[in-house]
């Protein structure tokens, strides 16, 4: 079980986290009040689709395959004669 003085900071720095705007969250904001509600839907739609495709790779296991096929993608060490 967690301390409740651990649990009160990882959430105190989770919210702080979660109340600053990313960089997606900014191009959504900025291009709806210039451009309208139009082009922002597609765009926030599209952010998030991008973001489901890659939690789902993620999710799968994507990085443990990339780590795994590592040794597939190094240069063969270069010895002289035995």
């Amino acid at each position: 079980m967690i301390d409740p003085v651990s649990f009160l900071l990882f959430a105190g720095a989770s919210a702080v986290a979660l109340a600053i705007p990313g960089p997606t969250t900014a191009l959504v904001i900025t291009r709806s009040l210039s451009d309208g509600r139009h082009v922002s839907v597609p765009l926030a739609i599209g952010i998030g689709l991008g973001t489901l495709v890659g939690s789902t790779a993620a999710i799968a296991g994507a990085g443990a395959i990339l780590i795994a096929s590592a040794t597939a993608f190094e240069q063969p060490h270069l010895s002289g004669p035995s």
